[in-house]
């Protein structure tokens, strides 16, 4: 099992929990059984998790993970 599936099965439901890593490439956002990955500067799929983490309670001011 990875990483992001671990952290995927760990993160509560509720109230808006996500964890964010990456690499020179490659971004990862973590939800409670979501995983999200997207190449850095690829604004589409950026606005695509932060539209689903509004959608689960994450405060717009906290969508501050790196592109």
């Amino acid at each position: 099992m990875g990483l992001a599936q671990s952290l995927s099965e760990a993160l509560e439901e509720t109230g808006g929990w996500y964890c964010s890593y990456g690499s020179g490439e490659e971004m990862v956002v973590v939800f409670a059984n979501h995983v999200f990955r997207y190449r850095r500067g690829d604004v589409a799929a950026r606005q695509r998790v932060e539209a689903y983490a509004r959608s689960v309670g994450v405060p717009a001011a906290q969508l501050d993970w790196e592109d």
